[in-house]
This record gives structure tokens, sequence and C-alpha cells, in this order.
């Protein structure tokens, strides 16, 4: 299975600020990626960063930095803020280890990244998940960042391939 250019280029680092050291020695403690939720005026839509709940966490209530990749074919490191919102999921009880939130991107920093959206309708849902009879062994895939070898002019996205090993019936 091939994986489309633009899904590669959605994904990001985030990251707490580096204690006593330059902004480029931060350590990542995970990775995001890019969504976009189209709006109701045409050719409009909201962009998301999407990471995973342990990874919000980490970061909540500090400031925190995004490392993504620009169009010169390096990468930048810019700082999210402290006063970033994240959204859960709303019953504290599922165990999704997701975090969602909206991501004020300026028009300066659009023309600069060499990122793409995943638009939100890519995404698997249940109904769609019944409706395309997607279950165990379908294949699937996810892109991402290797934190051990983050690259050191850009960001390097890896693909993990497999299958689906179960979907609870609960």
């Amino acid at each position: 299975m091939r994986i489309a250019e633009n899904v590669k280029k959605c994904v990001v680092f985030v990251g707490p600020p580096p204690s006593d050291e330059p902004v480029d020695k931060i350590k990542y403690c995970g990775t995001g990626f890019f969504v976009s939720v189209p709006s109701k005026i045409p050719n409009r839509s909201f962009p998301y960063l999407v990471t995973a709940k342990h990874v919000a966490r980490a970061v909540e209530g500090n400031d925190f930095y995004i490392r993504a990749n620009t169009r010169d074919g390096t990468s930048t490191i810019f700082k999210a803020g402290n006063e970033v919102k994240w959204c859960f999921h709303p019953d504290s009880t599922y165990p999704a280890d997701v975090a969602v939130y909206h991501f004020p991107l300026t028009t300066d920093l659009y023309k600069t990244l060499d990122c793409e959206m995943i638009e939100v309708g890519m995404l698997l849902t249940e109904k769609k998940r019944q409706e395309e009879g997607v279950g165990e062994g379908d294949e699937t895939f996810s892109v991402g960042l290797f934190s051990k070898h983050a690259g050191n002019g850009k960001n390097l996205p890896i693909i993990r391939m497999g299958n689906i090993a179960m979907i609870s019936d609960e």
C-alpha cells in the first residue's frame, strides 16, 4: 500500500521548552498531526492539532513548541503558548488517548509551512466503519515521527503499517 505524500506532510513534533538550552535542543515528548474541519462558509475550514492525551497533559498549562517542516526543505520551531485549551473525550471513563485544540494558523505561518491537513472526512468513524465493512484483518497505517531520529534539518515522517487485530463489541 502506497501512502500519499500529502498524508506524510501532516505530522509535527510537540515538546516542552528546554530548561536552560536553546530552543533547538527541545526534547520532544510526542507528535501531532493537523486536521481540517470544514466551515459552513464555502472553501473555508478550521485547523486543529491532534495529539495523544498524555502528550497534551505533559505540556498543558505551559509554553510548548511545535517543530514543522517548511517549504524551503528545512524545519521551523514555533511556540504554541501556554493558554492552549485542549479538548479531550467528553466521557472521562472512555479510554481515548487523544487530545485536540483549535490551532490558530496565521497566514504567515501557513505560507512558511510545508504542512498538509487531513480532512476530517478521511478519519474513520464507527458509522463509516460499519457502512464500509471495515473489520479485523483489514490493513491500516499511521504516519508519525520517530523521536529517536528527529532529523537534523527537517522532520522525517515514518509510516507504520499493520492489520486491525480486534474491534470490540462492548
